[in-house]
């Protein structure tokens, strides 16, 4: 880890904060209270670390599960200081992927249990999350059909036919 220091400087050194083998899909993101969360996905879970007002970063901790997570998190917070956390995994033992969320309230200071967040069949994968006038605006990539191998894609040039999809909605408060 590095940052910038008020002088518009990176710090001279960087700092391991964890070892971690083979996780997949760093994201970080300062709560309402003005902490740093850092999640990532291993392992089938989504774990995060918070750094303290002590300068020190809490052990990792289990955020939620999954059965086959995709190595894609994409992480928001919202107007209320609230974290939203957006991925796609089997849904239920199925191996076509959905997208799924999780919100971190301030106010309580705890986690919402995850939520299925699309339903369609059958391949949902890739959310990318972004607040606009206090609405929530999320996509991902669609497949109508599973490739031939029942696999995800295998790249920008796979033959199946990838839709966009948009959901816009209004947390509630």
């Amino acid at each position: 880890m590095r940052r910038l220091n008020n002088t518009d400087d990176w710090e001279a050194t960087e700092r391991q904060i964890a070892t971690i083998t083979g996780a997949s899909s760093l994201q970080a993101v300062e709560d309402g209270k003005g902490r740093l969360w850092l999640f990532w996905i291993y392992a089938d879970a989504i774990w995060a670390s918070r750094r303290g007002t002590d300068d020190m970063w809490t052990s990792p901790v289990q955020v939620s599960v999954g059965s086959q997570i995709i190595p894609k998190l994409a992480v928001l917070r919202d107007y209320l200081g609230d974290i939203w956390l957006f991925w796609a995994a089997g849904d239920q033992g199925a191996s076509a992927p959905r997208i799924f969320n999780q919100r971190y309230r301030i106010a309580v200071d705890q986690w919402d249990s995850p939520a299925r967040f699309t339903d369609s069949p059958p391949l949902h994968f890739t959310p990318a999350v972004i607040e606009h006038n206090r609405a929530l605006w999320v996509f991902w990539w669609h497949s109508p059909i599973l490739p031939p191998d029942g696999g995800l894609p295998s790249g920008p040039r796979s033959p199946m036919s990838l839709q966009l999809y948009i959901r816009k909605f209004l947390p509630d408060v």
